[in-house]
């Protein structure tokens, strides 16, 4: 509300050269990257949506406009055609989007004021970079080498390059590795007992800037960091007490998403009456497990985790792109049955077992969210590839395979 106060003449300039910029890509909203990789999707349609919005607020009534949080909608051309007419004859907003808090706004709304939309995704771009390079090399000099290699690995198999190409997948990466540095220091300063209200922060902040996208990775990552942190300390005497703090942390992350987005459907029922609450029940339904017009939800459901599997690696490789992660996740059998450490804590991968699946449950209750998205959502999957990549790195006897492949090379 605060940034709506903003008028909208001090972001029409910027915002007018952002929609003929669009209009300017011959109406393709869904434009790839890399030429029959649908993995590198360019999400036109969605960033249209979020400057519509954005530029909807009107300063003489903020409370309503941001609330209701409307954009333009003719349904007769492409959105990128609606945004350039919104803007050029400063056409209101007549499509509500009131499920979501759209908090993106009170970053688009004062850079508009200096910025067009390629500029911003150039921006976005270096605060990632800048985070990523900052954290990893605050791993390093705490001797998590191995913990910022997985990383950096899980973040290629997801082709993170193409995040800052759309405003909706970057926010949540942002985030990531915002929280991950807080994560980090708490840890390393031994200040666990700020944790828990870090994850509540954390899914509540999720929810205010995520377009439904990949928000899991701001609950997995850090877990799977301070899992890792700890699996020294990790006994069968003190399982419980662990994995009740570890569940704690996911249960307030939870809390702290869901208070928030109920938050946010509530402040506009009070506005608009109760009503409000048609509009999001019909779209929680049409998001989550509706599945009408495919015709079986086993089907469906089979399909969506398979369309996400198949976009996990940064080659084009169409249908065959499940192979890397098959291959990744036969190598990590392979080793862990016949290059397992003879003492290592089980416990432990119980636990990187249980955040590695946290993006595969939230696929699950929103299959047809992720079928229909696939696009963007299977980046989740980074979690669960760190995941498999610390257990291996936690399990393997690295010296008892270096010696198998010694026993094959030539003597001197």
């Amino acid at each position: 509300m605060v940034t709506a106060i903003i008028p909208r003449s001090a972001i029409r300039e910027k915002s007018l050269e952002s929609a003929r910029d669009f209009a300017a890509e011959n109406d393709i909203e869904f434009r790839q990257i890399r030429k029959g990789f649908d993995g590198s999707r360019m999400d036109r349609y969605a960033d249209t949506v979020s400057l519509m919005i954005t530029y909807g607020f009107d300063e003489k009534d903020p409370v309503n406009t941001v609330l209701w949080g409307a954009f333009t909608e003719t349904g007769d051309q492409a959105t990128v055609r609606d945004y350039l007419e919104q803007v050029e004859n400063d056409i209101e907003p007549n499509f509500e989007y009131l499920r979501y808090w759209h908090g993106s706004s009170i970053y688009l709304r004062p850079m508009l004021m200096f910025f067009n939309i390629r500029q911003i995704y150039v921006i976005n771009a270096g605060i990632i970079i800048i985070l990523w390079i900052l954290l990893v090399s605050r791993l390093i000099r705490h001797h998590e080498i191995a913990f910022a290699i997985c990383l950096s690995m899980a973040l290629v198999m997801v082709s993170i390059w193409i995040v800052p190409y759309a405003l909706e997948y970057t926010w949540m990466f942002i985030l990531m590795f915002a929280v991950m540095h807080i994560c980090a220091s708490l840890v390393w300063r031994k200040k666990q007992k700020y944790l828990s209200m870090m994850f509540m922060i954390t899914g509540a902040a999720a929810c205010y800037f995520d377009f439904l996208t990949v928000e899991t990775i701001t609950i997995g990552v850090p877990l799977l960091f301070i899992i890792w942190s700890e699996r020294k300390n990790i006994t069968k005497k003190n399982f419980k007490e662990y994995a009740k703090r570890y569940i704690g942390y996911a249960f307030l992350w939870l809390i702290g998403l869901v208070v928030m987005w109920v938050g946010k459907w509530m402040l506009c029922s009070i506005a608009f009456g109760p009503n409000t609450w048609n509009f999001v029940g019909w779209h929680i339904g049409q998001r989550s497990v509706q599945d009408d017009w495919y015709g079986s939800s086993a089907v469906l459901i089979y399909n969506a985790f398979a369309r996400n599997l198949y976009q996990l690696f940064p080659i084009a490789l169409e249908f065959y792109c499940f192979i890397p992660f098959a291959l990744l996740v036969v190598s990590a059998a392979i080793l862990l049955i016949w290059f397992r450490k003879k003492r290592t804590e089980k416990k432990v991968y119980l636990f990187l077992v249980g955040v590695a699946l946290i993006p595969v449950v939230r696929m699950l209750a929103m299959h047809n969210h992720v079928y229909l998205h696939h696009f963007f959502t299977y980046r989740a999957y980074a979690v669960s590839i760190l995941a498999i990549l610390l257990m291996v790195v936690y399990a393997v006897d690295w010296k008892k395979l270096r010696n198998f492949f010694r026993q094959y090379l030539p003597s001197k």
